[in-house]
């Protein structure tokens, strides 16, 4: 009886570990998604207020985000996209742009004209997979378009190697269709 007592004692204990280890680790890593959503966030708003996004200078402005897009390699890409989901500037060049209007990201930031997150996808200008964010661009509060941000989603697995997981651990990434990103 002493013997299974203390088992079922030490397997409560390693439980009771494993639930702190794994809660500390969840936090760790909505912390750090928190970080590069609000850093995201940020950069739109700086972009928003930009001169060039407002007056549509293309040239100009695809220098600028050329110039974030290779300082920032959280992002595969920058793009701004008019009212009607036409991408008219982008930190990677392209000789077509397609229309971003039936995306979830766009959508959502037209709808609520707020900051909006999207889905997996995989790029259509770069064949990556992504997540990306889209901030609106209001005009006295008319919806003008969006500046959109792809998430590189190797930075996902550069946040997963910093905490030291147990050799056998795993972790998943989901969208919010249940759709397996990692």
């Amino acid at each position: 009886g002493i013997i299974v007592y203390s088992g079922l004692e030490d397997r409560s204990d390693d439980y009771q570990h494993a639930v702190i280890e794994s809660q500390s680790l969840a936090d760790g890593l909505a912390a750090q998604q928190e970080i590069l959503t609000n850093e995201a966030k940020l950069l739109c708003t700086l972009l928003a207020g930009l001169p060039e996004v407002k007056n549509r200078d293309v040239d100009n402005l695809q220098a600028i985000l050329a110039e974030i897009h290779k300082q920032s390699p959280q992002y595969i890409n920058i793009m701004v996209a008019d009212a009607e989901g036409q991408v008219w500037a982008s930190a990677v060049p392209s000789n077509t742009y397609e229309s971003v209007k039936e995306r979830r990201f766009f959508k959502s930031a037209q709808q609520t004209k707020r900051f909006s997150s999207g889905e997996f996808v995989i790029s259509r200008q770069l064949i990556k997979p992504t997540i990306h964010m889209a901030y609106p661009l209001l005009d006295h509060n008319e919806f003008n378009g969006v500046i959109i941000l792809g998430f590189d989603l190797n930075v996902m697995h550069t946040i997963l190697e910093h905490p030291q997981l147990p050799y056998d651990a795993n972790y998943v990434f989901v969208d919010h269709n249940g759709i397996i990103i990692d």
